[in-house]
């Protein structure tokens, strides 16, 4: 699933969690414009990124609504590549550079593809909440 429109629930997983000790990051979503507490949609995955020692730089939320491709569009991403438009892919990469952030989490399941231009983008390691054990 390519879009939260919920507060998702934190699980561990089997596997080893990253170390963000230190680690300046950036925390992105891509979320339904109906979604009463977008602001507050990063939250979970801003605790669980500190729990590992990250250092929370800064938030980015993209809001897709109905009208940018209507209903049967919710849950695809604004752009096969980053996921996000255009323009907020470019804020995110200011958002990054200004920062100085080395590590970007998003909320959203990513492809392969979206990783690496997101990567290539931002200059940074890019993350979905899925490898901090959230579901």
């Amino acid at each position: 699933m390519q879009f939260h429109s919920y507060t998702p629930s934190i699980k561990l997983k089997n596997k080893t969690l990253p170390d963000l000790t230190n680690t300046k990051v950036v925390l992105a979503a891509l979320v339904s414009a109906r979604e009463p507490n977008s602001t507050d949609i990063l939250e979970p995955l801003a605790s669980r990124a500190r729990s590992l020692g990250a250092l929370v730089v800064g938030t980015i939320v993209q809001r897709r609504g109905v009208s940018r491709g209507g209903v049967a569009s919710m849950k695809r991403p604004l752009s096969a590549s980053t996921l996000l438009g255009a323009g907020k892919a470019a804020e995110l990469a200011v958002l990054c550079r200004e920062s100085t952030a080395t590590v970007v989490i998003f909320l959203n399941t990513l492809s392969g593809t979206q990783v690496r231009s997101l990567e290539e983008l931002t200059h940074c390691r890019v993350l979905g909440a899925d490898s901090l054990g959230i579901n």
